[in-house]
């Protein structure tokens, strides 16, 4: 946007105090002072992204929250890495491995996803692991999906992940809250069901 955001920042400048204005983007009242004379040596880069998010609306596409504003994303993308809560871990992981309106190093690899339906992947999986024989063995053809037990497994009671992800965020609707709520129901749930599957194995081994 040139050099629009500069006026921007001296006009509010104008209308408050620079130590004021320093204070909302969190910047030194010195720096401000220094991009109004034109002799900042910083970033000016990251000062324009702070002015134009805080003052001028302008926003990005968080692969995390959703639509969020340029200051925000600056501020999370300088945050250390805590584990204090599940949404910082994301957006650390985030910011340092490759989301494109980040300026930090890449430091971090995501395993790439699979851009397949559910479906097919579970199926090409399920297919390689029957009977312990690799999935185009001529033996395997026409042999049902069994399960741990030698249940037949429809491939339609799999779980999808990737069907699920899509589901919450559709519900979401761009309000991470929301989703990370949904996330949280379906994990509680999944720990349940995991819970009752080691505890039903246990005691089918101790009723033999």
């Amino acid at each position: 946007m040139s050099d629009e955001w500069i006026e921007v920042l001296r006009e509010k400048c104008n209308q408050d105090s620079q130590r004021h204005i320093a204070a909302e983007l969190g910047v030194s009242a010195t720096q401000v002072n220094q991009v109004l004379k034109g002799t900042y040596k910083g970033d000016l880069s990251r000062i324009s992204k702070l002015v134009e998010g805080r003052y001028m609306n302008q926003v990005v596409m968080c692969p995390v929250l959703g639509e969020i504003s340029l200051d925000k994303c600056q501020y999370h993308q300088e945050r250390e890495f805590a584990a204090t809560n599940p949404q910082r871990v994301m957006l650390y992981k985030a910011c340092h491995s490759g989301c494109p309106h980040s300026k930090q190093p890449v430091t971090i690899k995501i395993a790439q996803v699979d851009s397949r339906p559910a479906s097919v992947v579970h199926k090409e999986r399920m297919q390689f692991y029957q009977n312990g024989r690799p999935r185009h063995s001529p033996l395997n053809k026409g042999i049902p999906l069994r399960g741990q037990h030698g249940n037949q497994v429809n491939e339609e009671d799999l779980y999808s992940l990737e069907s699920q992800l899509v589901y919450f965020k559709r519900v979401a609707g761009g309000d991470a809250l929301k989703l990370n709520e949904l996330l949280e129901k379906e994990l509680t749930k999944l720990a349940t069901r995991y819970n009752q599957l080691l505890w039903s194995k246990k005691y089918s081994r101790s009723e033999k």
